[in-house]
């Protein structure tokens, strides 16, 4: 039985055929991704700039987090504005651009694990504390 899709025109996929609204979409998808990643850099800039004032090292920290979300968010918006505006390796451009979302999502899914993390030791500490100070006030 011979094979539908053979491997070598899968792996040649070069222009998908999107329509015009589905073009508009991905045009509008790269512009918010383009502000989004702006908001970011900025947000870096300022918190590296904060961060001098307070001389506090966490502020670097903050400031390389928000860079490469920046940074993430445009190179995708680009490869996005690609697929949409242009008829070569639109796979290509695809890969790249689900590449930085998906960089982007992982990064924020790890910040808020951690932050969730955070908030369960703080409870457990508390809980901890009011344990501990009502077997002490036992008479």
């Amino acid at each position: 039985m011979a094979d539908e899709n053979p491997p070598s025109a899968i792996v040649n996929v070069k222009r998908i055929p999107f329509g015009p609204q589905a073009e508009k979409q991905i045009l509008a998808l790269a512009t918010w991704m383009q502000i989004y990643g702006g908001i970011m850099l900025l947000s870096s800039g300022l918190q590296f700039l904060s961060m001098f004032g307070s001389r506090q090292i966490t502020g670097l920290l903050n400031a390389l987090i928000y860079l490469f979300l920046g940074v993430s968010s445009i190179d995708g918006a680009q490869a996005f504005r690609l697929v949409a505006t242009t008829d070569i390796a639109d796979m290509a451009y695809l890969m790249t651009a689900f590449r930085k979302l998906r960089g982007i999502f992982l990064l924020q899914g790890a910040m808020i694990l951690l932050s969730l993390a955070f908030v369960l030791l703080a409870f457990g500490c508390l809980l901890l504390a009011g344990v501990i100070a009502a077997v002490v006030a036992r008479p």
